[in-house]
């Protein structure tokens, strides 16, 4: 499997032989407890059967003291997750900050993605936040009246396969969910490996797309999508940028392109993402090995944190 590229070279043979196919991923719950680092260190645990609803413990660490809570999950925990040739992987879950101190902790049920609130102490302030449906924790933006959360969603497409989405909710209640790939843009999301951010003005999307016809039919790529406090989809960003990407981070700047960054197993290493280019001529960071579900270098939100 090679890279999609609008102009291809032809690759040589060494290269050829370094693709891999990525495969989907498919969540497993496993009869162990398990510890998960979230803002300074969060703890879940969960069982195949436990007899008593789950904890989520936040913990904040100074250079002379220690303190935790325990907030209480209303459904169980699938704390891995079956990745690339179906090696174990912590689920990932994401916390956020409000301005206003208080957080926000997203993670998957079998249910959808629950969002839990807390206060600024990690206490619990309210009951979940529930979007139906929906797989994998993509990202997470915590604003004073609820949220964001970059998530996949139900989709029609050649592969069956899910679809990319922001969902906002305010109050409690969703207000906005707009895709972001689908038969007009020839993609589709099966994982997403994600990161979302927000400048107070735009959302940004950073994450992984399987190619649903075009150029790009069949292949693996990733996409920068931008989307308004209302939910409209906005001009920027790339439909195809690094192969096979085996991490995301993204920034957000006051003005202009969002700072990204991608572990791309064309090249094999950490480049600054500049979208369809980036296999090829993407500015060097550092040079990791990386092949399609793995990679020598990582950023948190692969081990399970945001």
């Amino acid at each position: 499997m090679t890279t999609a590229r609008r102009t291809p070279p032809a690759p040589s043979a060494s290269r050829a032989a370094h693709r891999r196919i990525r495969g989907a991923r498919k969540p497993v719950i496993a009869g162990l407890a398990a510890t998960a680092a979230l803002v300074g260190a969060w703890y879940a645990t969960a069982g195949a059967a436990p007899t008593a609803a789950p904890s989520l413990a936040p913990t904040s660490t100074s250079t002379s003291t220690s303190t935790s809570t325990t907030v209480s999950l209303p459904a169980k925990f699938p704390y891995l997750s079956a990745g690339y040739n179906k090696t174990r992987e912590w689920t990932r879950k994401a916390t956020a900050v409000a301005p206003n101190g208080t957080l926000r902790v997203a993670w998957p049920a079998s249910d959808g993605i629950h969002v839990t609130p807390l206060t600024s102490a990690g206490k619990r302030s309210g009951a979940d936040t529930v979007v139906k449906g929906a797989k994998e924790v993509g990202g997470l933006v915590a604003h004073n009246d609820g949220f964001a959360l970059l998530t996949r969603v139900a989709d029609t497409n050649k592969w069956k396969e899910t679809a990319a989405a922001i969902v906002r909710y305010t109050g409690g209640k969703q207000t906005f969910r707009t895709k972001l790939t689908g038969t007009a843009t020839n993609d589709t999301a099966p994982l997403l490996d994600g990161q979302l951010t927000w400048n107070g003005t735009k959302y940004g999307a950073y994450f992984v797309v399987h190619g649903a016809g075009g150029f790009a039919d069949g292949h693996f790529g990733d996409k920068l999508a931008y989307v308004s406090a209302k939910g409209a989809e906005l001009s920027g960003g790339w439909s195809w940028g690094c192969s096979h990407n085996e991490g995301i981070a993204l920034h957000a700047e006051k003005a202009g392109a969002f700072t990204s960054l991608c572990f791309d197993d064309w090249r094999s290493g950490l480049f600054v993402s500049t979208g369809i280019g980036a296999p090829d001529n993407a500015p060097v960071v550092q040079r990791e090995q990386c092949w399609a579900g793995y990679c020598g270098g990582t950023f948190a939100s692969r081990t399970g944190t945001s």
